[in-house]
């Protein structure tokens, strides 16, 4: 059963962008800050946190090893923690 959207949002996330140069794909991670209460949501950077670089056909051709996926994955997962240790409150 798929999850409807709920449309409630966190203050900070996490932008992930991809930008082709020279072959290569350069993978960005941005910290954002949602600005406003208005749906959607309007987000501003706060802080470029970092970066990979892939090779960009192949990358698009979804033919990256598991290590480089699990590399991508593990970037995500490290920023989203970051993210929510350094500005979301608990609510435990």
């Amino acid at each position: 059963m798929a999850e409807t959207d709920d449309r409630v949002r966190p203050e900070w996330g996490v932008g992930v962008f991809a930008l082709r140069l020279n072959g290569e794909l350069k993978i960005i991670f941005d910290d954002l800050r949602r600005t406003g209460t208005d749906f959607p949501p309007s987000w501003s950077m706060r802080a470029f946190v970092t970066n990979g670089r892939l090779d960009a056909e192949r990358f698009l051709s979804h033919e990256l090893t598991d290590e480089e996926y699990t590399r991508i994955g593990m970037m995500v997962a490290s920023r989203l923690a970051a993210v929510c240790q350094t500005h979301e409150p608990r609510n435990e």
